[in-house]
């Protein structure tokens, strides 16, 4: 079934059905990377990668036992802004 089908039987125009999908996917996909972000901070008890960052900095998380969340914690932030961009630019 395309969009153009499934907005006529909704009585909708497709931009509107295509708009609020994008809306719906995307504030979904920013609550799974919020959601990912949130267990890696209770993980090592931090808030963002520039806390993880300076407590590696100062030994207080060993590097060596955290650098796979660290890699993962800014690939999920740097995602988290892109959805962010983009989820604004749909509304």
């Amino acid at each position: 079934m395309t969009v153009k089908e499934i907005a006529t039987k909704l009585s909708i125009m497709p931009e509107e059905l295509e708009r609020e999908s994008l809306k719906i996917y995307l504030e979904h996909r920013l609550r799974h990377l919020e959601s990912e972000i949130f267990k890696i901070g209770l993980k090592h008890n931090i808030k963002d990668i520039f806390e993880m960052e300076k407590l590696i900095q100062e030994g207080k998380i060993h590097e060596d036992k955290s650098w796979e969340d660290f890699f993962a914690l800014d690939d999920l932030e740097t995602e988290r802004k892109k959805v962010e961009g983009l989820l604004q630019e749909v509304l």
